[in-house]
């Protein structure tokens, strides 16, 4: 039992990940929408000004739950047994997971629950 419920998703597995950049160029100057009618140093100034960015997404990592201590004395983590699905409907910082959802296992007794059962926050990023 032991060795299935240490097979799973990889701590560092994202399922999802989105990664773009954008650039575009400003519609100042001469030919452009606004400030087509300028002079040679307002155009100068104005003309051909451009902005990126760059946008990235991802799916949170997975992580596992494990209890303090080793009643089970086989110096491993403790990951004891899950009683629920640990999903939370509104997840905050302070409450990510429904921790009544696991609870520790009998001292001798491997816990049911599996490795990174649980998906941290996602991320987003943009620059």
């Amino acid at each position: 039992m032991a060795a299935l419920a240490s097979r799973s998703r990889a701590n560092i597995d994202t399922r999802q990940s989105l990664t773009t950049s954008f650039t575009g160029e400003l519609p100042f100057g001469n030919g452009h929408l606004f400030g087509s009618n300028g002079s040679g140093v307002a155009d100068a100034v104005l003309c051909r000004w451009q902005v990126g960015g760059i946008m990235a997404l991802r799916t949170g990592f997975r992580f596992e739950i494990v209890f303090p201590g080793d009643p089970r004395n086989t110096q491993t983590s403790n990951r004891g047994n899950r009683v629920g699905e640990g999903k939370l409907s509104n997840p905050t910082i302070e409450g990510w997971f429904d921790q009544s959802a696991f609870v520790i296992s009998k001292p001798g007794i491997f816990g049911n629950s599996r490795r990174n059962v649980v998906s941290g926050p996602a991320a987003r990023g943009w620059s």
